[in-house]
């Protein structure tokens, strides 16, 4: 019920779940045999996760490919340089070439 909650209201499942708790809607001892089986697992999950999104694609996406696409061709016909694409885009043109 609290992971559903979490997911609606876009909030982490501890909020959802202390709210609950703050409501009345859970006894104490439910919430915090809940509680600290989220921990044991979270700490479990903690070591097989990879360690962080992929940068140079979630700026590419953020900007745009299209945008970037531009400032590749740009770069391609030496109307810029390379730190000019950097300080435009956010990203050095090798880290670019892959995502667009």
């Amino acid at each position: 019920m609290a992971l559903f909650i979490a997911k609606k209201f876009k909030v982490s499942k501890y909020v959802a779940i202390r709210r609950a708790l703050d409501l009345e809607i859970l006894s104490q001892d439910i919430y915090w045999k809940t509680i600290a089986e989220w921990r044991k697992r979270d700490r479990r999950r903690k070591g097989k996760e990879s360690a962080g999104g992929n940068y140079p694609a979630t700026q590419v996406s953020y900007i745009g490919k299209r945008f970037v696409g531009l400032v590749m061709e740009a770069l391609r016909r030496d109307y810029l340089t390379p730190i000019e694409v950097k300080g435009i885009v956010g990203l050095y043109p090798a880290s670019i070439e892959s995502y667009i």
